[in-house]
């Protein structure tokens, strides 16, 4: 038995005064309003997917810069600097001009050779390594 206190909520006898095609009506709104939104969120998950393949592939083909470009940076080496220790890198026969910047003995060679870079060398010499003198020492 139902007790007499019992009361029907007030939106009950709403929904039964509702027609059936008012009720069809919301739930096609509802199911195109979800359908709409499915392919908006698959849209912007693929676009977001190829934003971010692009991005990796711009990134990988942008060249890496290797420890003699960085160790340039780092000493603030001008361009002749540069030049002059990738040349005689070369003309030494040495697999980096990396080497150049630890070891002294090639810079100051090419310093006490005097000619056009010898003023060049003699800069990065003391730029890089300070006195030679206190080295040696």
């Amino acid at each position: 038995m139902i007790p007499m206190s019992f009361q029907i909520p007030i939106f009950v006898p709403v929904l039964l005064a509702v027609s059936r095609s008012t009720v069809v009506g919301i739930v096609a709104v509802s199911v195109g309003m979800a359908f709409f939104w499915a392919l908006y969120f698959a849209f912007m998950v693929k676009k977001r997917r190829e934003e971010a393949a692009a991005r990796k592939a711009k990134s990988a083909a942008a060249p890496k810069r290797s420890l003699f470009e960085d160790l340039c940076q780092t000493h603030a080496l001008s361009a002749p600097g540069q030049s002059l220790l990738r040349e005689l890198s070369k003309s030494l026969g040495l697999s980096s001009p990396t080497l150049l910047l630890v070891e002294p003995k090639h810079l100051q060679a090419r310093a006490e050779q005097g000619g056009d870079s010898a003023a060049v060398a003699s800069k990065l010499v003391e730029k890089l390594f300070g006195d030679l003198a206190q080295l040696s020492a």
